[in-house]
Formats: structure tokens, C-alpha cells, sequence
């Protein structure tokens, strides 16, 4: 998976849809494997999953700023992960193994997150959505 977004109408299953993929993914994987985080900003399903060793946080429209503490956690990584890994994520696991898990950073309502936040996190989303998979963060957006 590289990025997911999940179009439609209000009731359509979007936030379902993410609530399946994030399920499956966590029983495919190990945590060390895979870390995922969640922003909802919708119906707080997501938040289910908050307990599960896999997850590092589920925030919402109310916590801004552990939402801007965890993209400033996600610029560190990137710049972490360019200078360790050089751009592909999957042939330095094939040759190091999991020294550190894939991140999937789950974002339900994208919409209502933009106007919430006032496009603050853009940049970084863009740059995720350009890089992330090369460096084994992916993005799934509703």
C-alpha cells in the first residue's frame, strides 16, 4: 500500500473502510513491523483502536496540539529515514530486516482536519505523500 484515499457521500463507509484497513493491518503485522496513527476527525471510530500495541495515538479535532506534536514527530522521522534508509524502505528491509516498523498515518476527514487546522499541516502532507513510501510511511485519507 502506498497512499489510500477513500471518496464518497456522507454514510458511504469511509470511516469503515479505514476502520477495516487499520484491523487487518494490525493483525498482519507485528508492532515491530508496523506503527499506525490515527486523526479523526469525524465519527471518533478510530479511537477503538487506541489500546492496540500497534497504535502510537488517535487524536482529534480537540487535541491540537499533540496533532502538531506528532507532525514535528513526523518531520524528525523523515529526515531520520532519508539519511538512514536513502529513499527505498523495502530493499533495506529485505537487506537489514525490521530495524524500524512502517508507519501508516490514518486520517479520517480530511476535509473537516483542513479546516480545522487551517492547512497548518500541508507541507508535511504533501511531503509524506511525495516521499513517505520510500521511506515506509504511507498515507490512507477519508
Amino acid at each position: 500500500m502506498k497512499k489510500v484515499i477513500v471518496i464518497g457521500c456522507p454514510g458511504s463507509g469511509k470511516s469503515t473502510f479505514l476502520q477495516t484497513m487499520i484491523y487487518s493491518l494490525i493483525n498482519l503485522y507485528s508492532p515491530l513491523q508496523l506503527n499506525v496513527y490515527a486523526i479523526d476527525f469525524s465519527s471518533h471510530l478510530l479511537q477503538a483502536f487506541e489500546s492496540a500495541p500497534h497504535v502510537g495515538g488517535v487524536m482529534n479535532e480537540n487535541e491540537l496540539e499533540k496533532i502538531d506534536k506528532f507532525f514535528n514527530m513526523m518531520e524528525d522521522i523523515m529526515i531520520q529515514r532519508k539519511t538512514m534508509i536513502g529513499g527505498n524502505y523495502s530493499q533495506y528491509v529485505k537487506v537489514n530486516g525490521y530495524k524500524f516498523p512502517s508507519i501508516v498515518i490514518a486520517i479520517d476527514n480530511y476535509a473537516s482536519f483542513r479546516e480545522k487546522t487551517d492547512d497548518k499541516y500541508e507541507k508535511i502532507l504533501w511531503e509524506i505523500s511525495r516521499d513517505g513510501a520510500g521511506m515506509g510511511i504511507f498515507l490512507a485519507i477519508s
